[in-house]
């Protein structure tokens, strides 16, 4: 089987939803920069040589409908020739096209593909536009149709994960985000955006500001800030707005080749997409999908958990994320070394490729051999993809 490679990886910084700097970007625009940004990055690379566009969308409906990859890869400036395929596994969409993407090339299908996700929290509507429960799954199955609050309550009852260590993972996360931000690890990953803000008041009739905006805005939070937030989803629960992740907008891709058109186009490669796996858990405890997605991973590809030097863990909430390190036994040194999705926000299907994309170059930073990317998905799912660094020390 052939080598699929990523030869390129960018993505945006994240913008706070319905308050934020990108409130009034429309997702076409945030993946379309990242789209061209990552063309750019290979320059040796003729767009017309590219055979698919493979784009994660949580909620492919209003303004993500319409084929999000095809409408907006020629929005980008690809020929009419490139092809484009919208995937939805909820939140971990982004990631499950990159795996897409990757399993096309391993397996002949394509040489060249580009693979990522978008999402808009500031366009979305949580569970769709029109949402519309199936009557007999509600009476049979209700637990199928667990929102993700709801899921870290039972998450946080059932594994006696506190308060105290909600709130702790949490400043964590935002101490580390700030950190990497203060010391621009993020500066070679981030393509700005341009964006027009309007003024939320809508009084207001200054008009729009055109901004450039690259640097993710959700981090910052203290101890005593998040220790004085009620429950958001329970009265009587722990889980807060706070200690959960912070919704966004945002949008990531990669460029994945065969190792031949690599060589052939002469483009130094990042990474090699090494293995993926998908597994599922009971719905009402959505969120602890790495938990049995991990352990299929490593027993797919042969590895052993102590082979990655980092992990970028999906964090839905705290309590989910404690949970998934605590039963995978995971080094919590080298998880979300620069924070997770609590501080620098979750724009659901842009989530799992911007982590891919955070992960491939703090592996190049740290000359980190394997680094390993694992996401929750709504509805009681797991996704875990293994990235073998080009240029790596042992």
């Amino acid at each position: 089987m052939r080598e699929a490679v990523i030869v390129a990886a960018a993505r945006t910084p994240v913008g706070r939803a319905k308050t934020g700097s990108l409130r009034d970007t429309r997702p076409e625009d945030l993946l379309a920069t990242v789209i061209a940004e990552v063309c750019n990055r290979t320059p040796d690379l003729n767009k017309k040589d590219v055979d698919d566009v493979v784009i994660g969308c949580a909620g492919p409906a209003g303004e993500h409908g319409v084929n999000m990859a095809r409408v907006t890869a020629l929005h980008a400036g690809m020929p009419d020739t490139v092809p484009g395929h919208t995937v939805s596994r909820a939140c971990s969409s982004g990631l499950q096209a990159i795996a897409i993407g990757a399993q096309s090339v391993m397996c002949g299908f394509a040489d060249v593909v580009i693979a990522g996700g978008v999402g808009s929290m500031s366009c979305m509507r949580i569970g769709g536009s029109n949402p519309s429960a199936h009557a007999g799954i509600l009476e049979q199955r209700p637990e199928v149709y667990t929102s993700m609050g709801i899921a870290a309550e039972n998450v946080a009852a059932r594994f006696n994960v506190d308060r105290r260590d909600m709130d702790g993972f949490a400043v964590g996360s935002h101490r580390k985000a700030l950190e990497a931000i203060d010391e621009g690890r993020f500066r070679d990953e981030i393509v700005p955006v341009k964006a027009r803000v309007y003024p939320l008041d809508p009084t207001d009739r200054s008009g729009p500001e055109e901004i450039l905006f690259d640097t993710d805005e959700c981090p910052g939070a203290s101890l005593e800030e998040l220790a004085a937030l009620e429950p958001a989803f329970d009265p009587s629960g722990s889980v807060t707005a706070r200690n959960s992740s912070a919704p966004g907008d945002g949008a990531a891709a990669v460029v994945l080749a065969s190792r031949e058109s690599a060589q052939r186009l002469d483009i130094k490669p990042m990474a090699t997409f090494r293995c993926y796996a998908a597994a599922g858990v009971p719905p009402e405890v959505t969120g602890t999908g790495p938990t049995v997605a991990v352990p299929k991973l490593t027993r797919v590809s042969g590895m052993d958990l102590e082979d990655f030097g980092l992990v970028e863990l999906d964090e839905a909430s705290a309590c989910q994320a404690v949970h998934c390190i605590r039963q995978l036994g995971l080094n919590e040194e080298m998880v979300n070394v620069n924070g997770g999705a609590i501080a620098l926000g979750r724009p659901l299907g842009s989530t799992g490729a911007m982590l891919a994309v955070t992960i491939l170059h703090e592996m190049a930073r740290r000359k980190v051999r394997y680094g390993l990317v694992t996401m929750s998905a709504e509805g009681g799912m797991g996704l875990a993809a293994a990235f073998e660094l080009e240029d790596h020390e042992g």
